[in-house]
C-alpha cells in the first residue's frame, strides 16, 4: 500500500526540522569547528540511517539528499529551504513509484486479457 503524498511531504518536513533544524542548532553550538563537524557528521548520517527500514540501498541514496539539506541549512540559517527541498523529493518520488505501478497493472492487464 502507498503512502499519501501528504504524508510523504509533512514527514520530510518533520525530519528537516529535526535533523536540519535541531541537531545542526546543536551542532553549531559546540565550541570547537571539530565538534560541530562530528555533530553534523552524526546527524547526516542519523538521518540515512533511519530509512534503513527500507534496505541499505535506500540508506545510501539518502546521503546526497542529507548534504544537500545540510548545506541548504547552513547557507541560508533556516531550515525552510531544506524542508522544501525535502517534500519535493519525496513527491518526485511518491510520483514516480505510482507511474511504475500503474505501468506494472497495465502491463498485466493486457498479459491476462491476450
Amino acid at each position: 500500500m502507498a503512502l499519501s503524498p501528504v504524508w510523504l511531504i509533512a514527514v520530510g518536513m518533520l525530519e528537516e526540522c529535526v535533523f536540519r533544524g535541531v541537531l545542526t542548532e546543536v551542532a553549531m553550538g559546540r565550541p570547537s569547528w571539530e565538534a560541530r563537524i562530528l555533530v553534523l557528521s552524526l546527524a547526516t548520517a542519523a538521518f540515512a540511517l533511519s530509512h534503513l527500514f527500507f534496505g541499505w540501498a535506500q540508506v545510501l541514496a539518502k546521503l546526497p539528499l542529507s548534504l544537500t539539506a545540510l548545506a541548504i541549512t547552513l547557507v541560508t540559517g533556516n531550515v525552510l529551504g531544506a524542508a522544501v527541498t525535502h517534500a519535493l523529493f519525496n513527491f518526485r518520488i511518491w510520483r514516480y513509484q505510482r507511474t511504475v505501478r500503474t505501468t506494472a497493472v497495465t502491463a498485466a492487464s493486457r498479459a491476462t486479457a491476450s
